[in-house]
């Protein structure tokens, strides 16, 4: 190896080494009330996804994946209490951002279902008109040929069933 090559290994290894600690002294220096803030918002943004999916459903649209969208959010928020009674303040944040980053995407979901809910009620209710229409000509139709089969097989053995002329002629 050459005298550059070993000089960029130490660099590479002496950089490493100094982010590894700068980023524990970042993720050690989160302050209790850092965290208490960081989950008062997530709180908050829970609350609002959780409005804007009661205002989705109440347009009609189908929420259930937002709801369970929404339970990863809560789960996240409770893991956020959790390091905070543990005294884990970067975890509590940790946690704190991923339920406000979930409970966003949900809220931006669940404004893009209420748009999108009065148009698949519409398509729905054009769909059951078309079915429910060729469901009624279908039946119209068997009927009137089974009127016709039914009115042959009779005459046919109305004609069968005409009293021949007897012996006696009348």
């Amino acid at each position: 190896m050459s005298v550059c090559g070993s000089r960029l290994l130490h660099a590479a290894v002496l950089l490493l080494a100094l982010s590894s600690v700068l980023t524990f002294s970042v993720s050690a220096s989160v302050s209790r009330e850092d965290a208490l803030s960081a989950v008062s918002e997530a709180e908050q943004s829970l609350a609002g996804a959780y409005e804007a999916v009661v205002e989705a459903e109440e347009v009609g649209g189908n929420a259930s994946r937002l709801l369970a969208q929404l339970g990863v959010a809560g789960e996240h928020l409770a893991g956020a209490y959790n390091a905070l009674r543990k005294g884990d303040f970067s975890g509590a944040v940790d946690d704190a951002n991923r339920c406000r980053e979930s409970a966003e995407d949900v809220e931006t979901d669940a404004a893009e279902l209420k748009i999108l809910a009065p148009q698949e009620r519409r398509q729905h209710f054009l769909s059951w008109m078309i079915s429910s229409s060729i469901g009624i000509c279908c039946i119209a139709v068997g009927s009137i040929i089974s009127w016709y089969g039914f009115k042959h097989r009779y005459n046919r053995g109305v004609a069968r069933a005409k009293p021949e002329a007897g012996e006696d002629g009348a």
